[in-house]
């Protein structure tokens, strides 16, 4: 299936849920007006763009390891822009989880760079531009109508490039295709980017960062337990290393008071 229309398949069906949700939970107009959310779903559609078209042109391996280069990105960017340094545990915590990273994909990188690997490079960044953006929004706004934002956003923008490359109605979804839509609309998108909203009212962005960054540990492990791969000491000492990284991130972390809704709820 194309990727713009797999997005927008993705992307449309997490909306229609999401916006079910907020038709119950309450329309909060003057952010869906405002740039900044729809900014936070433009940055996102080039994550998965760009994510996406790397996956097709590399290995899932090399994919996973440049992507997962974001926690690095994070904490140079907020030095960048805030002009402070961060506290050492943070630069701890980021160094033992590259060094994992190196441990678990090492046998996997080589050395030749393909445009593959570039577009999972600026994914890495994309990714770590859209989760200093969503620390800022879920600090001022309400975390579902933002998710709503930015996953309408998404399925706006994919859909309108499917159009323009003339994919919208070519592809039919098979059952298989349809299950992976929907697993993909409402667990990977909706549940998922919902939680990591409400996650970063709570914790700042480098440690978002670090726990997002397990992805690859949890997919070589569920891959291990469905039987696709066999397990392996660079899955041990790496993967141990990655947990043990996001662990020490978690240690004493800035305190970031739970926002406070209008009705009294925190959120």
């Amino acid at each position: 299936m194309p990727i713009n229309l797999f997005l927008f398949y993705r992307f449309g069906t997490g909306a229609l849920l999401i916006l079910l949700i907020i038709a119950v939970r309450g329309f909060r107009r003057q952010i869906w007006t405002r740039p900044g959310p729809w900014a936070l779903g433009g940055v996102l559609y080039l994550a998965f763009a760009t994510q996406t078209q790397g996956l097709v042109l590399t290995s899932p391996a090399r994919s996973a390891f440049l992507t997962s280069l974001s926690v690095i990105m994070v904490p140079i960017l907020v030095c960048l822009i805030t002009r402070r340094l961060l506290p050492f545990r943070l630069w701890i915590a980021v160094t033992v989880f590259l060094i994992g990273l190196l441990v678990l994909f090492y046998s996997s990188i080589g050395s030749s760079i393909s445009k593959g690997d570039t577009l999972s490079v600026l994914c890495a960044f994309f990714f770590a531009v859209h989760i200093l953006l969503a620390q800022r929004l879920v600090r001022q706004e309400d975390v579902i109508n933002v998710t709503a934002v930015q996953i309408c956003a998404v399925a706006l923008i994919s859909g309108i490039v499917a159009a323009i490359q003339g994919n919208i109605g070519v592809s039919t979804l098979s059952i298989h295709t349809g299950i992976a839509v929907l697993y993909a609309g409402i667990f990977a998108t909706v549940v998922a980017f919902g939680g990591q909203l409400f996650a970063q009212t709570r914790i700042d962005e480098t440690s978002t960062a670090l726990i997002l960054s397990l992805e690859p540990v949890v997919a070589a492990v569920l891959s291990v337990v469905i039987g696709r791969d066999s397990g392996s000491w660079a899955l041990l000492i790496g993967g141990s290393l990655m947990f043990i990284g996001a662990v020490v991130g978690q240690l004493s972390p800035a305190s970031i008071e739970p926002k406070v809704s209008p009705q009294g709820r925190s959120f």
